[in-house]
């Protein structure tokens, strides 16, 4: 009864293996990243890390399957690339307002949020944050 489970973590030529092995290296990833060591939290930069650890420690699929996964990748970046310099006008457009208004919507957040900054700065927080407790000066969770 349990060899199809040892088998499923064993056995690197079937696709369940695969989506084991990343499935368990996302949320291990993940997980990690959730921890905040001296108040920093790398959030999903520890997937890349708990990939290469299985990579290390030895877990891994047949090159056809990683083949098939690297290519599947690379054809979703050329889509999305095409998307945007596309050949068809109307796609080109679409693809270039898109992309402008990411921009844009990137450039207001950054001013508003130095312009919210210099506003209070050297204040204390406005009344709206209810988290403070004023008798410590503490942030309360």
């Amino acid at each position: 009864m349990v060899d199809w489970l040892q088998a499923l973590f064993t056995s690197t030529d079937s696709v369940a293996h695969i989506v084991l092995l990343y499935a368990l290296v996302i949320s291990v990833g993940i997980g990690l990243g959730r921890l905040k060591l001296g108040g920093i939290s790398l959030g999903v930069t520890f997937v890349l890390f708990a990939g290469i650890l299985a990579g290390h420690v030895g877990f891994t699929g047949t090159p056809n399957v990683l083949t098939f996964i690297q290519d599947f990748g690379s054809q979703f970046k050329d889509r999305v690339k095409a998307f945007i310099n596309g050949k068809n006008p109307k796609t080109k457009l679409a693809g270039r307002v898109l992309l402008g208004a990411a921009i844009g919507m990137t450039l207001l957040g950054n001013f508003l949020t130095l312009f919210d900054f210099n506003k209070y700065k050297g204040k204390k927080p406005h009344a709206a944050s209810s988290l403070i407790d004023e008798s410590k000066e503490k942030v309360v969770c």
